[in-house]
């Protein structure tokens, strides 16, 4: 993605790469045959969009307008994206990570912040576009994705992930989407009953309960060393003749 030069005789037309970006959106709104995009990298795409905004409005930067720019450039960005995430593809997002940042603990430990090279309102809300947030990263020449998300490292999404590391393989990937990774075509696997419903060992618990306590006043009698408490007499009901 980048600025388009075109000569037309003398005349000398640019057209600037966010718009060249927002022209292929349009272009993919249509039927195609391709099923990923994947946008490479974010951070120079933002940029992209803040001259474009610049060139719009006759700015040398969003402090020019205080705050209604900034608003301005957030906006028109985010809501790009959001078409592109929108669309019937599989959308990956890829940014560079901003180390730079260092925050300092009660403790007064410092620790390195890992975050992409975005702004934080920003980042928050890609974040919220997309299922998965995922960190690549490289540990004693093993390559992993890693999806924690703490003070330190960045992340988000909106499939929870119960693990914080896997390879970076694209079987370990299905399998974290809850894929059937033994299908030529991943198909999604059942998933679970919610949590709040009864669980059947729940269900039987109450009526094996009662029958042990029967079982036990059964066994009681039979116990008994006196033979009327074994089976007692049958009473009968007396007319009112004989009580006269």
């Amino acid at each position: 993605i980048k600025d388009v030069v075109e000569v037309e005789g003398r005349r000398t037309i640019t057209t600037q790469a966010w718009q060249v970006f927002k022209d292929a959106i349009d272009e993919l709104s249509k039927p195609t045959e391709f099923k990923t995009i994947i946008v490479d990298v974010l951070d120079d795409l933002h940029e992209a969009c803040r001259l474009y905004i610049y060139e719009q409005q006759g700015w040398a930067h969003e402090s020019d307008n205080g705050f209604a720019a900034w608003d301005m450039v957030r906006m028109e960005f985010l809501s790009t994206i959001r078409r592109l995430t929108n669309l019937d593809y599989n959308i990956v997002l890829i940014s560079h990570e901003d180390i730079a940042t260092d925050l300092t603990k009660r403790s007064n430990d410092k620790i390195t912040r890992i975050k992409p090279v975005l702004s934080e309102k920003i980042a928050n809300k890609v974040a919220g576009m997309v299922d998965v947030v995922a960190r690549v990263v490289v540990i004693d020449g093993k390559h992993l994705l890693s999806f924690k998300t703490d003070e330190v490292q960045f992340g988000g999404g909106r499939i929870e992930i119960n693990t914080e590391e896997v390879n970076n393989d694209i079987e370990e990937l299905y399998k974290i989407y809850g894929f059937d990774v033994s299908k030529t075509e991943p198909s999604r696997i059942i998933e679970p009953k919610p949590a709040q419903e009864p669980e059947p060992e729940q269900e039987v618990e109450q009526p094996k309960h009662r029958r042990r306590t029967i079982d036990s006043a059964e066994a009681e009698t039979v116990k008994s060393d006196d033979p009327a408490e074994e089976k007692p007499a049958r009473r009968s009901r007396k007319s009112r003749s004989e009580e006269n």
